[in-house]
């Protein structure tokens, strides 16, 4: 215990003392936010989906109702909502074809209305029309509060028949409002503990080329005490940034939806496998050069595949009960974005997010064991 305080006393003061990485770390997301919420706190943004309608229509007394196409109008003319999403609709002629579209990116979800609408709506009964999401999508729960409320107003134009929006696990409780700065809310805070990965690379890479292992294998400090006191520094490190993030982020009018501490739990499980990615690429890197460049690479990586800023593929590899495990489950940040999305905009509890909960788990434990072993194989050993 003694070791690990003598190593995180050093790596304290080498930390202090390159003030401008220590400010980088904590104060860059921050910085994005702020800048973030100034461009898009007002701005609008246009979301294409696939509009499937096979509704038969039904006969009145007075003429062929069409309630379906009522609908399809109504959702195509969101101006009279003052919400910051434009729905662009485009028809198909099957699902097939929609899926096709989805798949190239032609639109981002779809809207299905089946045959027997009208019917149902003209006989007072539960009437449903469906709609699907692209996984991943930026706006995904601005749109949905979009369609619910277009389906609240078109409850209220079929006065005295019942119809029901069939939107799966979402609850939207008491969220009544949506900005495009809300939607980069979640991705902001994964950011914030991407970030580390820089910082300790970095760190570890200059100790490796300085010589301070050689002389710290010479003190008898063992690899885990030496991890120990490095991730201790950087893990407070990380949570200064997502602190001031959240601060930024509350102050920017941004309202909170979920628990805090359940924030603070999955923001700093993420933080450990930030810290264990860290240590694993400056170890098999050896130097800072090497380290930058594998640092970008797995940032990009972060970027492009957590749902931050794009998109999920969705590559199955896997089922584990009720949910489904993909390739890219791998990464610790998409469970990190994918839990702060349902805390931040559905109020979810622990049990709605168990799943995310157990992945970063599993993946910090993994992690950790994989920074130890690089730390002591490829920097603590002559071979």
């Amino acid at each position: 215990m003694i070791k690990i305080f003598c190593y995180l006393r050093f790596s304290f003061l080498r930390l202090i003392r390159d003030p401008l990485s220590l400010g980088l770390t904590i104060f860059t997301p921050p910085f994005f936010t702020l800048f973030f919420w100034i461009v898009y706190n007002n701005s609008t943004t246009d979301v294409s989906l696939a509009v499937l309608n096979e509704d038969i229509g039904v006969e009145t007394a007075q003429k062929r109702q069409y309630y379906g196409n009522q609908l399809i109008l109504l959702l195509s003319d969101t101006s009279n909502i003052n919400e910051i999403v434009n729905l662009q609709l485009v028809s198909v002629e099957s699902e097939q074809e929609a899926r096709t579209m989805i798949k190239k990116g032609v639109v981002h979800g779809l809207i299905s209305v089946p045959a027997e609408f009208s019917v149902k709506c003209a006989q007072k009964r539960e009437a449903v029309w469906y709609f699907t999401l692209q996984k991943g999508i930026l706006y995904y729960d601005a749109v949905r509060l979009l369609l619910d409320k277009c389906n609240i107003q078109f409850n209220s134009i079929l006065i005295g028949k019942k119809l029901l929006v069939d939107i799966k696990s979402t609850d939207f409780k008491e969220q009544t409002k949506f900005s495009i700065f809300d939607s980069f809310v979640p991705g902001l805070l994964t950011f914030a503990v991407i970030m580390l990965v820089f910082s300790v690379s970095g760190a570890v890479s200059r100790e490796i080329e300085s010589g301070a292992f050689i002389h710290l294998r010479m003190s008898s400090l063992t690899p885990v005490q030496m991890i120990s006191g490095l991730s201790i520094v950087h893990f407070f490190a990380g949570i200064a940034s997502v602190f001031v993030t959240l601060l930024t982020i509350k102050l920017s009018g941004f309202s909170f939806e979920g628990s805090f501490y359940g924030i603070l739990i999955l923001c700093s499980l993420t933080i450990i496998s930030a810290i264990s990615i860290g240590i694993i690429i400056a170890s098999l890197a050896r130097s800072r050069h090497k380290t930058l460049l594998a640092s970008c690479i797995i940032m990009f990586l972060f970027i492009l595949f957590s749902g931050i800023m794009f998109p999920v593929p969705d590559i199955e590899v896997l089922r584990l009960g009720q949910n489904t495990v993909s390739l890219f489950d791998l990464l610790p940040t998409i469970h990190l974005h994918s839990g702060l999305t349902a805390m931040l905009f559905r109020k979810a509890e622990f049990t709605d997010i168990s799943y995310e909960y157990y992945a970063l788990i599993f993946l910090t434990i993994l992690l950790s064991a994989a920074g130890k072993y690089s730390l002591k194989y490829f920097v603590y050993t002559d071979s």
